[in-house]
């Protein structure tokens, strides 16, 4: 029994391990790789822009670095503990938005001292659905809600792409809603040609802030 629960508890570790860099890393490098692509084709004819994108590259290597050693520990996001989740929101779309060109706007109402477990799958699963948008969707818009409503976070991401997101179909959803189900939560998506809305809700109750 022992060696089993051994067995079991390291592969729940690994499988938090490739979750958190899945989620953490995969968006991170994906803004990465964005922004050299739109360094390289801006160099020819602007050069003050390209200074500006690589700037905003070496500051995602040295965030990424820095998820990196946080991911090895089991810790959260240094963002979440610098600006909050609604300041880590913003940059992050932020980020995605000046390197593919969208319009973005985070709308939040005011929040309260949310769980360490709920800010964190909020703020990884707000990562994933960006990536998702940026590889799949082509949109030109991508709006972000936060809010709070019958005891749970609710998040709202919404683009006006070409649809097609199929709940349980691919990496990324499938993670969304596995971060979304172990807290308790409910994930829905409402996918079609003019675009998708990705809500979850994250249940408040009987969890401490922080804790």
């Amino acid at each position: 029994h022992a060696r089993e629960d051994l067995v079991l508890s390291r592969e729940d570790e690994r499988r938090r391990l490739r979750r958190e860099l899945h989620d953490g890393v995969g968006p991170t490098l994906a803004g990465i790789g964005l922004g050299l692509e739109a360094a390289d084709n801006a160099l020819p004819t602007n050069i003050a822009r390209t200074q500006e994108l690589l700037s905003e590259v070496r500051t995602d290597v040295a965030g990424l670095i820095e998820d990196v050693r946080r991911v090895v520990d089991g810790l959260r996001p240094p963002l979440l503990d610098e600006v909050g989740l609604v300041g880590a929101l913003t940059q992050r779309a932020n980020t995605f938005a000046d390197m593919a060109g969208w319009t973005m706007r985070l709308v939040s109402d005011p929040l309260p001292a949310l769980p360490a477990a709920v800010e964190v799958a909020a703020f990884r699963i707000g990562s994933e659905a960006l990536t998702n948008v940026v590889r799949h969707a082509r949109a030109t818009r991508c709006d972000i809600r936060l809010g709070v409503s019958d005891g749970s976070l609710v998040m709202e991401i919404c683009d006006d792409g070409s649809g097609g997101a199929v709940p349980g179909k691919g990496a990324g959803l499938a993670s969304i809603r596995d971060r979304a189900t172990e807290l308790g939560g409910v994930v829905t998506i409402d996918s079609h040609a003019k675009g998708t809305t990705l809500q979850v809700r994250l249940p408040l109750a009987e969890m401490s802030p922080h804790g």
